[in-house]
């Protein structure tokens, strides 16, 4: 979450058992916001002082006990009198390094550190809404049945897991293959993320054949091992032909009838 100590409190009350930090990203921005605040033209061309401030940026990454000395090094480092600069230090000082690193420290967070499957899964939900005042009914719908398609992913990815273990128990064996091939498929494939290759509710093609097969024919076309950059006006062709397929398929009718209206509809006088 933010920074906002009122929503950390009320976080941290509401859910007492959880670990609540800060953004990561929010964190890059206050940083660099208060780099560039009062900047000027000299230090905006120093690459030393662009070096330091990015250390700054980056001690959420380190390891927590060693943020401290690590910005210690970092002072040391790039030693100025200039009151800006001064000033950038003393606020990573006492805002940041002093005050509970571990509020903002991400080196051993091994959920995601941004919020942007939070934002990309509500900007799937508004464009699913396609409003931008929708009714309240048609919202709690929609939650509703983004709630119910989780839940059967849920089941499907438990689903692998059982399956597995089945199987597993069904052909039992003391073969050092065997059980280092069962090894295998358990630590890399049913325990780490199935969703990324479980294609039980895949609706678009599972395998690249379609891609194959198109690159196929384009280099029976080309004729050649090393095509010169004029032969590849071929993907021009294919381009234009797969535009007329498209346009042919929705005007509807066959192929011919479908020429025929593409043809009207090109030279249809815009005036």
């Amino acid at each position: 979450m933010d920074f906002e100590s009122t929503r950390r409190n009320a976080a941290e009350t509401t859910f007492p058992t959880a670990t609540i930090k800060g953004f990561l990203f929010h964190f890059f921005s206050r940083i660099w916001k208060r780099y560039t605040l009062g900047m000027t033209e000299e230090e905006k061309n120093d690459p030393l002082l662009h070096q330091h401030v990015r250390r700054a940026s980056t001690l959420p990454l380190v390891p927590l006990r060693q943020v401290e000395d690590i910005w210690f090094y970092a002072l040391n480092n790039y030693k100025t009198d200039d009151a800006h600069v001064t000033s950038f230090n003393d606020y990573v000082t006492e805002q940041w390094v002093d005050r509970e690193p571990e509020r903002w420290n991400h080196f051993s967070t091994v959920v995601p550190r941004t919020t942007n499957h939070l934002e990309g899964w509500h900007h799937k939900l508004n464009n699913q809404l396609n409003k931008d005042h929708s009714n309240l009914f048609l919202i709690i719908q929609k939650l509703q049945n983004t709630q119910a398609a989780t839940e059967i992913r849920l089941i499907q990815y438990a689903a692998v897991e059982d399956i597995w273990f089945y199987a597993l128990n069904n052909y039992k064996t003391d073969d050092a293959h065997v059980t280092s091939f069962n090894d295998y498929v358990t630590e890399q494939w049913v325990d780490r993320e199935p969703e990324r290759w479980n294609h039980f509710s895949t609706v678009v093609p599972r395998t690249t054949n379609h891609l194959e097969g198109w690159h196929h024919k384009l280099n029976n076309q080309l004729n050649k091992d090393h095509s010169t950059v004029p032969h590849h006006t071929k993907l021009q062709n294919t381009q234009a032909a797969n535009r007329n397929s498209l346009i042919q398929y929705a005007a509807g009718g066959n192929r011919k009838i479908c020429k025929f209206k593409y043809r009207n509809i090109d030279n249809t006088d815009p005036t």
